[in-house]
Parts: C-alpha cells; structure tokens; sequence
C-alpha cells in the first residue's frame, strides 16, 4: 500500500540509526517517487511548455559548463532556485591558519542551498492536490458560466489565451487546463483556434 500525505506525495518511512528513548530506531519520511531523468524533464517541457526538442537538455548542459566554470573560480552562482557555492577543505589538519599554504587547499564538493521562492513554487503544485483548501478540479470544469467567464476575461485583457494564463485565471491544473482548451477548438463550432506563436500556442476566438 503507498502512503501519500495530505498534499498529495507519496512518501516511504525509512530507519536512521538514531534510537528514541524505547531504544529502537527512529525513522523519517522520504519521497517514494521514482527519479525522473533529464530526458524525461526534456521530453515534459516540449509537451506542456512548448520548447524546442532538447532545448532544455542544452540549458543544463551549458548551465553545468558555465558554472561549473564559475564556481571553480571561487564565485557562488546565484539561480532562481537557489544557490550554488564551492565547498572546500583541507588536507590535513590545522591549529595554526599562518602555516597553510595554497596545496592544503583543496575542493570537496559544490553546496546548495534552496531559495524559498522555489519553495513556494513547488508547494503552489503541491496545493492542487490538497483538497481541502482547493475545490475540486471536476468540479471546477462543471462550473460552465465560471469557465466561459474566465476565458472572456483573458481574451478581453490580451486577445488571446495561452495554458498558462487559463491556469493562473481558473486556477485548474496545468494538463486540464490545457484539455479544456483544446476542447474548445474542436466540434462542428469551434469557439476557438489554435496556433503558434513562437514557442508556444496561443488560443483566438474564430
């Protein structure tokens, strides 16, 4: 049986080899999702953020290359996700700082440390699972008159709509959004088309 916490993760509870005042070993909640691989993370944002085939896998790549240029320099890189510093040690140990010289100096591995605003962005994702503060995504859709005026009122802002925009306007997940959308397109009448413009699709009233 999978647990899955109230926001919607499934989770695992794994030993430490602390013990609690009983004597047995204590334990602590991980993530029990698979990893998802760089292909994978490549492969979603051409689906549903509508980048180019391997773009994303060539940002990592020359983001790698470049800090990794940058921190063996001594700088810390600064992104919007947190920040990346060099950590260093020392071959051996020391009780006098004026006998180290540059040999002793060595590097022992890259730190991070996580902004708070991508804290905020994953628990945004979080809450569309947490029901009890967010109304249902089927009942949402159900709600035809609040769908209609939502799309009415991105169209009357910028005369288009794209998924993002839909989603930040009804507050529905990013793929049902995305459907909704798309089935406005089709039909005998469709009340919208699609098209692309640039590296993503925009949606216009026919």
């Amino acid at each position: 049986m999978q647990l899955v916490n109230e926001e919607g993760i499934p989770f695992k509870m794994q030993p430490t080899n602390a013990t609690g005042k009983d004597g047995k070993f204590l334990f602590y909640a991980s993530p029990s999702c698979d990893t998802a691989s760089v292909r994978m993370f490549d492969v979603y944002c051409a689906q549903e953020y509508h980048m180019g085939k391997s773009e994303m896998q060539r940002a990592l790549d020359v983001f790698m290359q470049a800090a990794g240029e940058f921190l063996a320099k001594g700088y810390n890189v600064k992104t919007p996700f947190g920040t990346f510093s060099p950590c260093l040690g020392l071959k051996r140990k020391v009780t006098n700082p004026d006998e180290v010289t540059a040999d002793d100096v060595i590097l022992k591995g890259v730190d991070f440390r996580c902004n708070k605003d991508f804290v905020v962005e994953v628990k945004k994702w979080m809450n569309g699972f947490h029901r009890v503060e967010n109304p249902n995504t089927r009942e949402l859709l159900q709600d035809r008159q609040k769908m209609d005026q939502a799309l009415q009122e991105v169209l009357r802002a910028q005369g288009y709509v794209t998924v993002r925009n839909f989603v930040n306007q009804t507050h529905l997940p990013y793929n049902s959004a995305k459907k909704q959308l798309d089935a406005w397109t089709k039909g005998d009448s469709p009340r919208l088309l699609k098209s692309k413009m640039g590296q993503q699709y925009i949606y216009t009233e026919t």
